[in-house]
C-alpha cells in the first residue's frame, strides 16, 4: 500500500484516515452484533454474538488508542468514518439478518475480510517507525482469528452462506 509519498510509510493523516475506518467498522459490528443479541432465545447464539460484540468494543478501543494527539492532527472523532458507501450499505444489510445467518456472515464473509485488512497494513508497516502499529494490529488480527474460530467450533454456519 503506497502513501501519497510513494513509498510504505503513510503521512499521519493517512494513518488517521485508516484508523478511523478500521474502528467505525468495529464500532458498527459491535452496534450490530450487540443489538442482535437481544433479539435471539437460542442461548449458543446468544452467548456467540454477546462475545462478538464485546470484542468489536474492545478492537474499536485498541485503534482508537493508536490516534496520535495533538494540536492540528486529525481527531479520532472526525476520523471514524464509512471506508465506503458500499461498506454502508452491507453493514445495513446486516441488521436485517437473524442471528443465525448473522452470526454465519460474521464468520465466514466479514471476519476474513477484516483480517485480510489487518494483515494487509501489518506487512506494510515500517519494522522501526510502525512498532505501536504493528503491535495494535497484532493483537486485532489474533482477537479477531480467535472469536471467528470460537464461533466456527460451537455452529455449523457454512450451509447459511449463499454459493457466488
Amino acid at each position: 500500500m503506497k502513501s501519497s509519498t510513494g513509498s510504505n510509510a503513510q503521512t499521519i493523516g493517512e494513518l488517521a484516515d485508516l484508523l478511523g475506518r478500521f474502528r467505525y467498522v468495529e464500532l458498527a459490528l459491535f452496534e450490530i452484533v450487540g443489538r442482535a443479541v437481544v433479539n435471539t432465545s437460542v442461548s449458543e447464539r446468544c452467548v456467540a454474538l454477546s462475545g462478538a460484540s464485546h470484542a468489536h468494543a474492545y478492537r474499536a478501543e485498541l485503534i482508537e488508542r493508536r490516534f496520535l494527539v495533538s494540536v492540528g492532527l486529525p481527531h479520532v472523532i472526525s476520523s471514524t468514518r464509512a471506508p465506503s458507501t458500499e461498506h454502508q450499505r452491507l453493514l445495513e444489510a446486516l441488521r436485517l439478518l437473524d442471528a443465525r445467518a448473522l452470526i454465519a456472515q460474521l464468520a465466514l464473509v466479514w471476519y476474513p475480510s477484516m483480517l485480510d485488512a489487518y494483515r494487509v497494513r501489518l506487512l506494510c508497516c515500517s519494522e522501526a517507525s510502525d512498532r505501536p502499529i504493528r503491535r495494535m494490529l497484532g493483537r486485532l488480527i489474533y482477537d479477531l482469528g480467535s472469536i471467528q474460530s470460537e464461533i466456527l467450533e460451537v455452529h455449523d454456519v457454512s450451509c447459511l452462506i449463499p454459493e457466488g
